[in-house]
């Protein structure tokens, strides 16, 4: 038999049809799209150990916190005092919240890891989910646990929302290469 042509594709002599490549394989991906993905897939894992490290980990981080605060209450250093009274209070809420902290710290990471590999494969949706998985979890975190009182709770609350931001908007800047 022999292969006949068309717009559709090709059709070989096994009757199958060979749609045309589309360049949506790795080698035609702008290496920025590629980078952001990989670090994408890599910021995945490392959220989805340390989400579970953090969920049974919680408690003892309470009884931490609190043997420095007693170490620097020797010292008089008010501002150290300060800082650890404030990152306190949002350890205690977060041990207080552990199982819903973990439960939307992975929604979150489960949605950047699906927007991760549908713009991998050049799929503009994935952007969204991607979008999404990253602001998720600040905001609902700063609804939950609230930003915390001192330069320690805003600190962790900009860059919370910093670097989703950012890397959103690096994706962004890669939509024209997707469909």
């Amino acid at each position: 038999m022999t292969n006949l042509n068309d717009e559709q594709g090709k059709i070989n002599y096994t009757g199958r049809v060979d749609l045309p490549k589309k360049p949506t394989d790795a080698a035609a991906m702008p290496a920025f799209l590629k980078v952001l993905c990989i670090l994408t897939f890599v910021g995945c894992a490392f959220g989805f150990a340390s989400g579970i490290y953090n969920y049974v980990t919680a408690d003892a981080k309470v009884l931490e916190i609190e043997q420095q605060i007693a170490k620097v209450q020797d010292t008089g250093n008010q501002t150290m005092i300060g800082m650890l009274e404030s990152a306190q209070e949002m350890v205690e809420k977060s041990a207080a919240n552990k199982s819903l902290v973990l439960g939307i710290n992975m929604v979150g990471m489960v949605l950047c890891l699906i927007g991760a590999l549908l713009m991998w494969r050049r799929n503009k949706n994935g952007f969204f989910f991607y979008a999404f998985g990253e602001l998720l979890p600040p905001l609902a975190m700063f609804f939950v646990l609230g930003m915390g009182s001192g330069m320690m709770g805003i600190m962790m609350s900009i860059f919370g929302i910093f670097v989703p931001i950012a890397f959103i908007g690096m994706y962004a800047v890669n939509l024209k290469h997707m469909d």
